[in-house]
C-alpha cells in the first residue's frame, strides 16, 4: 500500500531563520520530521529509527513536496519525497507501537494486587 501526501513548507518557518538569508532552502531535518510524521500517523505508531536518508535536491519554502511511503518488509517504510523538479530525499525508516500505546518501552502497568 502506497501512500502520498503533498504539503508545504511556508517561508515564515522558523526553520528558515538564518538558512540561508537571500536564498532560503529548507533544512533536511524539517523534511524529514514532516516525512517521518507522516509515516506515523498512516502506520499507527512511531518511528523508532531511521536507517537511511538521502538528501538529493534543495527544497524552497513554498514549493509542493509530495511524501509517498511504502511499506516494506516488517517494520521497515521506504519514503521518497519530491518536489515538481527533482527528488528530494530518499529514506527508510523503521517504525514501532506508539509509547502511549504501552509498546516495549510504553508506560509502566500498575502492579496487579
Amino acid at each position: 500500500m502506497i501512500a502520498t501526501t503533498t504539503i508545504q513548507i511556508p517561508a515564515d518557518h522558523p526553520a528558515l531563520t538564518g538558512h540561508f538569508p537571500g536564498n532560503p532552502i529548507v533544512p533536511g531535518a524539517v523534511i524529514l520530521d514532516l516525512a517521518g510524521a507522516f509515516v506515523a500517523e498512516r502506520m499507527g505508531g512511531r518511528i523508532t529509527r531511521v536507517l537511511k536518508a538521502r538528501f538529493t535536491a534543495p527544497l524552497a519554502p513554498n514549493t509542493p513536496l509530495v511524501i509517498e511511503m511504502e511499506p516494506k518488509d516488517g517494520e521497515l517504510v521506504a519514503v521518497t519525497c519530491r518536489s515538481a523538479e527533482a527528488t528530494v530525499m530518499t529514506a527508510i525508516m523503521e517504525w514501532g507501537p506508539d509509547l502511549a500505546d504501552g509498546g516495549p518501552a510504553g508506560p509502566a502497568r500498575p502492579a496487579e494486587a
